[in-house]
């Protein structure tokens, strides 16, 4: 998160608040929360391929 917060020019609790904020819309989470950081889930990966392709 705090990567994509620098590359966003945005502090790091806004990117988690928009995500949070962006799984509670969709009704399913799209990472894996982890102590070694954030995976995509399944769903998320299916996000983010319909994103690339748009």
């Amino acid at each position: 998160m705090s990567k994509a917060a620098a590359k966003l020019f945005t502090p790091q609790p806004n990117v988690s608040r928009v995500i949070n904020l962006f799984e509670k819309e969709l009704g399913s989470p799209l990472f894996e929360r982890t102590s070694k950081g954030l995976k995509l889930t399944a769903y998320g990966k299916s996000i983010y391929s319909y994103a690339e392709n748009i």
